[in-house]
């Protein structure tokens, strides 16, 4: 089935037709010619559908000014206003073209009770007039149904954007770009590179995007960095020059001072 027949029948458009041309007291023509007419005109299902829509509205603001003969209701009591908005509702087949609302065009047959029944509910419980319910049934059939439906056939659908994968925050080596255990130097340099590249102010000459994206790059290259200098990093081994080391002899290395030879004089005289 091609994609203009399939939204015709998918919204109940000859169904539609047919309640138009019997409101506008021509029966004898037949829903599908005219519908093939209009698209021929409009070489569009939906500006078709849309100028039959038009011509359906039209018909019933014309019935309800004949009905009531005036432009406002205020010689009615809200009893008379009822029993005239249900004669009006039936007038423009109003039941048939919700029961088009409520029921999928292939579902067998259509229920006009129920239908009826949400009219009924809508014009005494809403306290709507006839005239407005009558135009809000026409926009709920183009907003629920037919633009819809067109819009799927028709208007070229957007590819599904992939689902975001949960990719594992890298640590603070992987920020900085070094290999687990690098020395405080190595993560020194990587700090000083990166915030070189990073750094607010030499991101001003780009967009809002990159700005904010290198903004939250240096966010977490501060807080890698200042992680990995409190955890101490591996430190470097320094080799120490002939001065420090004389200055760190240990002490079996220093010379014992020599004993006064008062003091060897004091332990004979003790003997």
């Amino acid at each position: 089935m091609d994609p203009t027949r399939q939204f015709l029948t998918l919204i109940g458009a000859l169904d539609m037709t047919r309640i138009v041309l019997l409101v506008n007291e021509t029966p004898d023509v037949e829903p599908e010619d005219y519908l093939i007419r209009k698209i021929g005109m409009y070489n569009n299902p939906m500006e078709a559908v849309n100028s039959i829509l038009l011509e359906y509205t039209a018909l019933g603001n014309m019935i309800f000014k004949n009905l009531y003969g005036i432009n406002d209701y205020e010689p009615y009591n809200q009893t008379q206003l009822q029993i005239m908005g249900q004669i009006f509702l039936n007038r423009v087949r109003a039941p048939e073209f919700v029961s088009l609302l409520l029921n999928p065009p292939d579902s067998e047959g259509r229920n006009i009770v129920v239908a009826v029944q949400r009219l009924e509910n809508r014009l005494i419980q809403d306290n709507m007039d006839s005239l407005s319910l009558f135009n809000s049934i026409i926009y709920e059939y183009v907003h629920d149904v037919v633009r819809p439906t067109y819009n799927r056939l028709f208007e070229p659908q957007p590819e599904p954007e992939p689902e975001p994968q949960n990719v594992p925050h890298p640590g603070p080596y992987g920020i900085l770009g070094l290999e687990m255990g690098a020395s405080i130097g190595d993560i020194k340099k990587a700090y000083k590179k990166l915030s070189l590249k990073y750094h607010p102010d030499r991101n001003r000459q780009k967009s809002t995007e990159e700005q904010e994206n290198a903004s939250e790059m240096m966010k977490d290259i501060n807080k890698a960095y200042g992680t990995l200098t409190k955890r101490g990093g591996k430190k470097t081994k320094k080799t120490k020059s002939k001065k420090d080391r004389k200055k760190t002899k240990s002490k079996k290395d220093r010379k014992k001072p020599k004993k006064s030879k008062k003091h060897k004089k004091s332990k004979k005289h003790k003997k």
